[in-house]
């Protein structure tokens, strides 16, 4: 059969489209989509393998997990470092009640918050939302939570109907959203006899795209190895957003508003902006908290300037003993570091503990923790 008749052929096929200047057919296309699918899930892959900031949490923590392990036979106590913050329940060490936490943050420095109960119904909590005057959007938090599970924006009624049905399954609070300003993660540490030390600056870049008036917004999700493989979990906490839309040239998308770096969020090292001012700010903010001296604040200011001052912050959210110095999971920087860093801050934590004890704060029982865990798991 001549070529022009085998095009002619073809082209009455609606099935047949073209790919560059060859021709194919569904089945091909079928095959090289699966095949380019597969090799950018293996160089995503690769990608994880090489950066630690993607690694298993008790991989990559095995250097401090055996640190403990010795420093906890040398003080014959393996729940020492549950003295380090007296302030907080177990100093923060796990599943801590963020409703407690905020109670001691001063009012002046802490976003309008409202806690409920998970047996809430919605008329309960839209007539409290009215009574504080709070406005849409708002952001949902569950009171014990980790590495952002359950977080949610709250844009209007409808969303609030779907939190409390889908996500609430423990007790929560609604806080006002600060969406604009400069955004951070500040860990402070003031060992014994010693002041106020800010040991980590983090700032965070969110997880957005870049469109290139060629591929969808779920395409570009996918085409970066850090949101590659959150692209299922993105697609079910905002199935509004446009996915199968191509973004045009230059547009900017921003995929997950909320900065947490287990949902995209990269964290960035900027212990640069440390000033003397930023210092003073949290000195007095520490010296107004009774018995805490270690954790990490997550903040908002209006600006990077303020922020420098040490004026317009606003406390998101305290983490005590298990708030790490996010500045470690910078992409620049390298896993020794990282380690080194790691190391430094959990010797700081024993040297905060032992003084602690010597002072007469107990480390908490088994009998505690067993508690906690039997609380947690009742409520969940």
């Amino acid at each position: 059969m001549p070529y022009s008749s085998v095009i002619a052929h073809l082209s009455q096929d609606k099935s047949e489209f073209f790919l560059g200047q060859f021709t194919a057919t569904d089945r091909t296309c079928s095959l090289l989509s699966r095949f380019y699918e597969i090799k950018r899930a293996v160089a995503h892959y690769l990608h994880r393998f090489t950066h630690y900031e993607y690694w298993s949490y008790w991989f990559f923590y095995s250097p401090v997990i055996i640190y403990v392990f010795f420093k906890s036979l040398k003080h014959r106590n393996f729940l020492l470092l549950t003295a380090t913050n007296p302030m907080i329940k177990h100093s923060g060490a796990l599943l801590e009640s963020k409703k407690e936490i905020n109670s001691f943050i001063p009012s002046l420095h802490f976003p309008k918050t409202i806690y409920f109960s998970k047996s809430d119904s919605l008329e309960v909590i839209i007539e409290k939302l009215k009574s504080y005057s709070m406005n849409y959007p708002i952001i949902a938090k569950p009171d014990i939570g980790e590495r952002g599970d359950n977080i949610r924006i709250i844009q209007s009624e409808p969303d609030l109907k779907y939190y409390l049905t889908h996500n609430a399954n423990s007790d929560f609070h609604l806080q006002e959203y600060l969406k604009d300003g400069f955004e951070a993660g500040v860990f402070v540490v003031k060992r014994p006899g010693k002041s106020l030390q800010i040991t980590s600056i983090t700032t965070k870049g969110l997880f957005q795209v870049y469109g290139d008036g060629q591929k969808t917004l779920l395409e570009l999700v996918k085409d970066n190895p850090r949101y590659y493989f959150l692209s299922e979990k993105i697609q079910k906490i905002y199935p509004k957003h446009p996915w199968n839309e191509i973004l045009a040239f230059q547009e900017i998308f921003i995929i997950e508003p909320i900065a947490n770096h287990s949902r995209g969020t990269a964290f960035l090292n900027s212990n640069h902006l440390l000033t003397p001012e930023l210092t003073q700010f949290f000195s007095q903010l520490v010296n107004e908290l009774p018995e805490f001296y270690y954790g990490r604040f997550d903040i908002k200011a209006s600006d990077l300037e303020t922020f420098q001052k040490g004026k317009t912050i606003k406390i998101l959210e305290l983490n005590g003993l298990f708030g790490e110095p996010g500045h470690i999971y910078d992409p620049s920087y390298s896993l020794f570091e990282a380690w080194r860093d790691l190391l430094k801050h959990w010797s700081w934590a024993y040297e905060i503990a032992l003084e602690n004890k010597k002072k007469g704060h107990s480390p908490s029982s088994l009998i505690d923790i067993f508690r906690m865990f039997r609380e947690y798991f009742s409520l969940h």
